[in-house]
């Protein structure tokens, strides 16, 4: 039995364990219950006394160094695309992390319970990862130089999220990296052979998000095809057939994927710098034009579609969104905090706007329960109307969204505290105080 075989219900600082989820040589996950907060969260260890025991002096502190900077790196991004961290402790022989804890699967998983992606599961996946690696880069210069299948997961309400910062690092703030060595020695490539951009594999130490963006191609490919783009039996032979973009089209694989979508993972996996796309937004454009002009495509998937995409648009908002889960994250935006209320037209949520930090009420409308599919839209335009009324005594509405997949519609206001004119009137009853006209006027007129 290692240090890191915990029993279920046992306690680390204020978390309680659940259940193992896996292991490694040298580190453990556990599902576990923050006491304090009365969340599920995952926790990550890793045992020092194990690695000092099966590791030389340099990969030990190699190892420590990648545990400490996936903590660091994912801390310092707020992004529904990436991971949260909530708290690290290095005091202790088993140091862990603590961490969103996902509910879904990698994409490695689904590719082998599925055996293939639908085009709009590639290009939704393109979407989400790229706005978390570009948020990343633009707001800490941060490259994660380990994207692919395995490091990023997607929930079970679809929403992808990159995991793994271990091998993240900031491009910039010397101070702070001076504390912190890279996790291998200088020209040594660092990062997965199979995923990692031609400069990254020559050990290149001048390497920004271009390195991310090619792997993200790599990942994409592999979505499509079920088969890695480079996968030669050694690291100097995936370098040769990048360079020489060897790989087998993926026309040949299927034809079902959009022109535009099969050429933008060909321009992401372009062996040079200067040719490959340029940035996050030109991926993200792509993808948003490729949406419009292949909508037919994307829609027409049939049989081939995970089985929770081949119910009806009903089945789907009845099953996956009839209740978000608190911590859930809607519209890739606002995350729940509590659920606040229920009547037959749908459910309301007290969120925060992941943005800016402000509290909100985010209000769900799904098909069939109060409107029905066709009727969805003329409600949908009738609220937009609403959010350039700044009427004191209406309750501001700052978005209005609709889910496009699942046909789920968002309405997100602003966030009130009190109670409604039915709970007042009830509270004066039940302490057998009649409301006067006094007081019923002013309430009527809006004073």
């Amino acid at each position: 039995m290692s240090s890191l075989d915990f029993e279920p219900g046992s306690t680390v600082s204020h978390f309680r364990l659940e259940k193992k989820l896996g292991e490694g040589g040298m580190g453990a996950v556990y599902l576990a219950e923050d006491l304090t907060l009365s969340r599920k969260i995952a926790l990550k260890f890793m045992s020092r006394s194990l690695v000092a025991k099966q590791a030389k002096p340099e990969v030990r502190e190699a190892l420590e160094v990648r545990f400490i900077r996936e903590a660091k790196s994912a801390a310092a991004i707020n992004h529904p695309n990436v991971c949260q961290i909530y708290e690290a402790d290095f005091e202790t022989d088993d140091w862990y992390i603590a961490m969103e804890f996902i509910k879904g699967k990698d994409l490695v998983d689904i590719l082998e319970d599925s055996g293939r992606f639908t085009p709009s599961q590639v290009a939704d996946t393109c979407r989400q990862v790229a706005s978390g690696l570009k948020y990343a880069w633009n707001h800490y210069k941060i490259v994660h130089r380990d994207i692919k299948p395995r490091n990023i997961m997607i929930t079970d309400e679809g929403m992808a999220k990159i995991v793994d910062l271990g091998l993240a690092k900031p491009i910039t703030g010397a101070d702070e990296e001076s504390e912190m060595p890279d996790v291998t020695m200088a020209g040594t490539a660092i990062g997965t052979p199979q995923y990692m951009a031609p400069e990254q594999a020559t050990g290149d130490t001048n390497i920004d998000f271009m390195v991310d963006i090619y792997a993200l191609g790599a990942t994409l490919y592999e979505m499509c095809t079920g088969e890695k783009a480079f996968n030669e039996r050694t690291p100097t032979m995936i370098y040769m057939s990048q360079m020489g973009k060897k790989y087998k089209p993926i026309r040949e694989f299927r034809t079902d994927i959009p022109d535009a979508l099969v050429q933008l993972i060909d321009d992401m996996l372009e062996p040079q710098r200067d040719e490959r796309i340029g940035s996050y937004d030109e991926i993200l454009d792509r993808i948003r034009k490729m949406s419009k002009t292949s909508q037919s495509i994307f829609e027409d998937e049939g049989e081939d579609d995970f089985s929770d995409m081949t119910m009806g648009i009903t089945q789907i908002a009845e099953s996956l969104f009839k209740d978000h889960p608190e911590d859930a994250m809607l519209l890739n935006r606002y995350r729940v905090m509590k659920k606040v209320g229920q009547s037959r037209a749908g459910v309301v949520y007290k969120c925060i706007d992941s943005t800016n930090g402000s509290e909100c009420a985010v209000k769900s409308l799904a098909p069939e329960r109060e409107f029905s599919a066709k009727d969805l839209p003329l409600v949908l335009e009738n609220y937009k109307k609403l959010i350039d009324n700044k009427d004191p005594n209406l309750v501001q509405i700052l978005d209005v969204r609709k889910d496009e997949r699942t046909g789920e519609m968002f309405i997100v206001m602003e966030r009130m505290e009190g109670i409604n004119l039915r709970e007042y009137t009830h509270h004066l009853y039940s302490e057998s105080t009649i409301p006067s006209m006094r007081t019923l006027i002013p309430l009527l007129l809006g004073q």
